[in-house]
């Protein structure tokens, strides 16, 4: 299982409890203003994933559309899970 634990600058650092190992991933390529993804994370070593659900808003009046975006990719990614 992935258990992502903090992001900065760019970079996601998680751990992976089936390797036992933390690891980082670069994302910034991914990123850009009033965004909002969803990123699978991958583990290096025995290819377990996680998903990261990314929220970047610079503009305040996009902040409410950015968040409905944010909550149609959960649900769908949900609806997958559950299939």
């Amino acid at each position: 299982m992935i258990n992502i634990q903090k992001y900065r600058d760019g970079v996601v650092s998680f751990y992976c409890s089936r390797c036992d190992k933390h690891y980082e991933v670069e994302i910034s390529d991914m990123l850009e203003d009033n965004c909002a993804l969803d990123i699978d994370i991958v583990c290096p070593a025995c290819c377990d994933t996680g998903i990261l659900f990314f929220l970047k808003c610079k503009d305040e009046y996009l902040s409410k559309s950015l968040n409905a975006e944010l909550m149609v990719l959960k649900e769908n990614r949900y609806k997958i899970d559950v299939d």
